[in-house]
């Protein structure tokens, strides 16, 4: 090994030195931050982690927040909507219901039959329940398709109870609809 060293020139000799003198320093360098750590670095390094978790734990819950603030916002834009066009309010409530009700009638060509109104709540109820029965003789057909117009009816009725009678001759269905609607 000697001898090639030899062969080298005085510049290559020095340029060979000069990388083994900083390839030494460089590993002693490194073992010395391997090996003789700074406890004060870890410390921060776990400090670091537990913030970042806070912080991640703190951004989840912000965003649950405003999750649960945009259902509440379209929980208060619905009952709106519900207030505006779904309930029967003021004064004249039970004779929109009426005309309502005809219309639902006119849809499936019958005339308005008598009519029994309820009314029901107590006084302090943000909502009462306006009741109207009524006698309905028809075809299946025909039932149905009325069934459906009070389904399909743009303003909150529900159908209470449906009480079939005797069935008439011809298939004829004879049937007492009770029907509520809401009023604010």
């Amino acid at each position: 090994m000697k001898d090639y060293f030899e062969l080298l020139s005085g510049g290559e000799k020095r340029g060979l030195g000069l990388i083994i003198v900083g390839s030494t320093a460089a590993l002693v360098l490194i073992a010395g931050v391997v090996l003789f750590r700074n406890p004060e670095l870890d410390r921060t390094r776990d400090r670091l982690a537990r913030a970042e978790n806070l912080l991640q734990s703190a951004e989840r819950a912000v965003e649950e927040k405003q999750a649960k603030r945009k259902a509440w916002e379209q929980a208060r834009l619905d009952l709106e909507d519900l207030r505006n066009g779904f309930f029967y309010s003021g004064e004249g409530a039970m004779e929109a219901l009426r005309v309502d009700i005809g219309r639902i009638l006119a849809g499936v060509g019958a005339q308005v039959p008598p009519l029994k109104y309820g009314y029901s709540g107590k006084d302090d109820d943000p909502l009462k329940k306006i009741t109207v029965s009524f006698a309905y003789k028809g075809s299946y057909h025909s039932v149905r398709r009325l069934l459906a117009g009070i389904e399909k009816f743009p303003r909150l009725l529900t159908i209470e109870t449906v009480a079939f009678q005797n069935p008439g001759p011809g298939g004829i269905l004879d049937l007492r609809l009770t029907l509520v609607g809401y009023h604010e």
